[in-house]
């Protein structure tokens, strides 16, 4: 996988290098009537992070997966659940996770260029016994290592609460969303209204980083619209879908509809989440599509704008 900025070739580390930690950034200087002189400030502060974290991202074999979420939302559980043993503390008490946790393959080197030197990068075998359920440390990276294959390719980190009542925690937070390729949000019912999970959503939304959005200890009599009603009409007008059928070599034979979930979908869709729908047995613009056999239609979605990612269904 290659990435590259706006305007950048991607045989361009050295220019990407040249902009790095050498440079002292935070000596920029300005008038103090500029307009946006705050703005600049910020900016400077934060471009030698950036710049570190882009170099180092295009550099790694592996994708990085962070979790998320508020305090009680049962973030470091399902983190769990992907792991497939208690590697990660829970608990509901503020805070729990004091810094973050990585599930990575053994072979996976992730500490060279670390983009963030003042967090200690220490790893550790997660079948460890003496390891055993932890909460993290402040100021450190704690990778357990494991040999599974399905897993070889990526890097899952639980992270300390966003809504954390210790700023170190919240910049943890913060320091691995930047590094992410992925988010798995988690919130749950109860933690609807809270101010910093909620805005932080807002903001993934807006990013539009990749994300999964996990509503955990939701009732049972919760509907999908209701949960996105909570969460405002700026989240619901970004759900897009796209239905097709493959045959069994995976080539697409029919589009069945593609377009924005919500109160005005374009037919056959129909108001709401929930959507059912019949194929004629055609393949597109009418012609045969053959004597299959046929995938299921897998649906095509994507939580965060139009560009769609493919997922199975």
């Amino acid at each position: 996988m290659k990435l590259a900025g706006k305007g950048m070739r991607d045989d361009s580390p050295g220019v990407i290098d040249s902009l790095g930690s050498p440079f002292p950034w935070d000596a920029v200087r300005y008038p103090g009537l500029t307009p946006g002189a705050q703005e600049i400030e910020k900016l400077a502060g934060s471009l030698t992070k950036h710049l570190a974290i882009f170099s180092y991202s295009r550099r790694m074999p592996c994708l990085w997966v962070a979790f998320l979420g508020g305090t009680g939302t049962g973030k470091s559980t399902i983190f769990n659940v992907f792991c497939g043993r208690r590697l990660s503390e829970t608990g509901v008490e503020r805070p729990k996770t004091g810094g973050p946790i990585a599930y990575a393959h053994r072979h996976c080197e992730m500490g060279k260029g670390f983009p963030f030197p003042d967090i200690e990068v220490r790893r550790h075998a997660s079948d460890d016994p003496a390891v055993g359920p932890t909460s993290g440390q402040p100021g450190r990276l704690m990778v357990l290592d494991h040999d599974r294959a399905e897993w070889s390719h990526f890097i899952l980190v639980d992270t300390p609460d966003l809504d954390s009542v210790e700023k170190e925690h919240r910049q943890f937070a913060e320091d691995m969303y930047l590094l992410s390729h992925a988010v798995i949000f988690v919130m749950s019912q109860e933690k609807y209204a809270d101010e910093a999970p909620y805005l932080f959503l807002m903001r993934l939304i807006q990013e539009e980083k990749p994300y999964f959005l996990i509503v955990n200890k939701a009732e049972e009599k919760a509907s999908h619209d209701e949960i996105l009603e909570t969460l405002g009409p700026d989240h619901r007008k970004r759900f897009h879908v796209a239905v097709f059928v493959e045959d069994a070599k995976g080539e697409v034979v029919r589009h069945l509809v593609a377009g924005a979930l919500g109160d005005n979908p374009p037919p056959p869709l129909k108001p709401g989440l929930s959507q059912s729908l019949e194929w004629d047995g055609k393949a597109d613009y009418g012609k045969p599509a053959g004597t299959g056999p046929f995938r299921r239609e897998r649906p095509e979605v994507s939580a965060s704008g139009p560009d769609r990612t493919r997922s199975g269904g």
